[in-house]
Order: C-alpha cells, then structure tokens, then sequence
C-alpha cells in the first residue's frame, strides 16, 4: 500500500511487497482462492487512509453478496476511522452463513463530499490527475461497471471519476446504485477474459498484455511499464445455483 509505510522511510520498491487497504475478504471455501481466513476485525491491512504527513482517513467497503441463483452488491460506508460499519456487516453475513467477497476504498456516489473535496482523504489525492481504477453497481440494468483509466499525471481527479460513473445513470433520478474508487493509481490495470465481453464504441486499443487469454489495460507509469505489485482482485460472476 503505497500510502501507509508503516511510519517509516521504506518502500514497497525496497521490499517487493505490498499491504492490502481496509477490508480484504473472501468467505467462500469452495471458491478458486479457496476463501480467506475469518479474521476479526477481518482488516489484513490499515482500516484507513494515510498521507505523508500521516494524516488519515476513513474507507468504504464494497461487498459482493452470492445467494443461489443469484448475486447482490452493497456499499458500506464509514463517516470517520473511528466506525466499523463494515466489521458489522461482515460478521452479519458471516453468521448468516452467506458467500460474499468485499474490498475496500473511496465512495464516489452516494458522494463521501470529504474524501472528493480534500486532496488529502481517500485514494490517490482527490485533486490529483492521475491514473484511477473504480467500481460501481447500475441496479436498473444489474450492470457491475468497472473503470480504470489515465496515466500518471494526465488522468481523472476523483470529482471527474465520479461524474463518469454518474453519466452511466449510477445515482441518477432516484437510482439507488452506487460507485467507489479503488486504491490503485498507477499499480492498477483490468483483465478481462476475452470471450467474456462486448465491446461497444470505437475501437478497442491494443492490449496490455499481447498473447494472454484476457484483455488488458495497458500500465500508467512514466516509464510505461507495469509495476510488480503482487495483490490481485478477481470477480468471477458466474451464478451458481
């Protein structure tokens, strides 16, 4: 996690490993990570964000709900690093004996006004240009939409990434969706299985990763080349009954 070096002057480039942000969590057993641990407060990493002045801020949570037959998608929100509102939710599912997976971030819509306006809370400084990745639910069209673009310094602000989950009708005249930003920045690139969309539009660009059974975003580092980070987030939406 490139925002929390854990008080010190080392980076992950020094020790090739990264910490996951908020909650990171996997309930089902039979799934192709083979869950994760139950964990209380079920945070492997920092519960909040946190500047280089050491500043913090608080992180929402985006939960993917299976039921048989079907799937269904939360936003948790947090108003300050002092509430657990995802630890609430979590550990409701988990005593109900539900498969869900959740990961944590910024909301984008309903808007955390905080996190949008101040350059300091939320991932990748919210005035900042820069590559950004984010997730939002359209229930309207039971649309899962997945956002990541830019380049190091000539990409969305956060104000902007929300306006592009808006202009797909998230939140829009009464719809109760919702959009969060991922902490990702130039570590972030999507994958998609590539008989497993549709691409409307112009043209699709050239992937990422050229020979790969999955299209690929291409990196947004200066130097044009990906970073080694080793957390990874898949989504299969396969529904089983």
């Amino acid at each position: 996690m490139p925002q929390d070096r854990g008080g010190t002057t080392t980076k992950w480039q020094d020790t090739k490993c990264t910490m996951r942000l908020g909650m990171y969590e996997d309930s089902d057993s039979s799934g192709p990570t083979g869950g994760t641990p139950a964990s209380d407060p079920y945070y492997p990493g920092p519960s909040y964000f946190r500047d280089e002045h050491g500043k913090k801020g608080p992180v929402d949570t985006f939960f993917m709900i299976h039921a048989p037959g079907d799937f269904s998608y939360e936003m948790i929100r947090e108003p300050d690093i002092s509430t657990d509102n995802a630890i609430v939710r979590a550990r409701a599912l988990y005593n109900a004996h539900k498969n869900f997976a959740a990961v944590s971030g910024t909301a984008l819509i309903p808007q955390n006004y905080s996190s949008i306006d101040n350059p300091v809370d939320g991932a990748d400084a919210g005035q900042k240009y820069t590559t950004r990745i984010g997730i939002g639910y359209l229930p309207k069209y039971d649309e899962l939409i997945i956002f990541e673009g830019g380049s190091y310094n000539n990409g969305p602000a956060r104000l902007q990434l929300a306006g592009i989950f808006a202009a797909t009708g998230i939140g829009q005249d009464g719809d109760p969706g919702f959009a969060m930003e991922l902490d990702g920045g130039g570590s972030a690139a999507v994958g998609v299985q590539q008989d497993k969309f549709t691409k409307v539009g112009g043209a699709l660009a050239a992937s990422g990763c050229p020979g790969a059974p999955v299209w690929c975003t291409k990196p947004g580092q200066p130097d044009g080349k990906p970073r080694p980070v080793p957390t990874w987030l898949g989504f299969d939406l396969t529904v089983v009954p």
